[in-house]
């Protein structure tokens, strides 16, 4: 199974390679990555950083470009690009982007008042599309 799939994306890739809007040359790459890096205002520390940025770069060119294959043989119309995370691994976005983050205590404070202001609404004040008040029981709010 796993031998077919990689065997697909070869294929895919060099399909891709062909029609490859974004990873069809060096000159190309090089062009498009000093875009990007102006475009997003992006500087490395060294030249280390930016010769493996950019290898992270033309690699999500050529992720961009079988992405753009795929969804035209499947007769769909989205077309992947260049972004503003095209320098970042997936392991890096995930790392940078897809954390949790605890609430700060003055979030939370805010958010507890406003959950007890909201019980101390009463089911007369609540008003349905047509502008009319909703009537109540005790348990029950009737829908006309």
């Amino acid at each position: 199974m796993i031998f077919h799939f990689i065997v697909a994306l070869t294929i895919l890739t060099f399909t891709a390679a062909e029609s490859a809007l974004y990873s069809s040359n060096l000159n190309n790459q090089l062009s498009l990555f000093h875009e990007f890096k102006r475009a997003h205002g992006k500087s490395y520390v060294s030249e280390e950083e930016e010769a493996r940025k950019f290898q992270v770069f033309v690699a999500n060119l050529h992720l961009a470009d079988a992405r753009n294959e795929a969804e035209r043989l499947n007769g769909g119309t989205a077309v992947h690009g260049v972004t503003k995370f095209s320098d970042i691994t997936p392991e890096e976005f995930a790392a940078t982007y897809l954390r949790a983050t605890p609430p700060d205590s003055s979030n939370e404070k805010k958010a507890t008042k406003t959950v007890h202001q909201l019980a101390a609404v009463t089911p007369q004040a609540f008003v349905d599309w047509t502008g009319r008040y909703i009537m109540s029981t005790e348990h029950n709010i009737d829908h006309f």
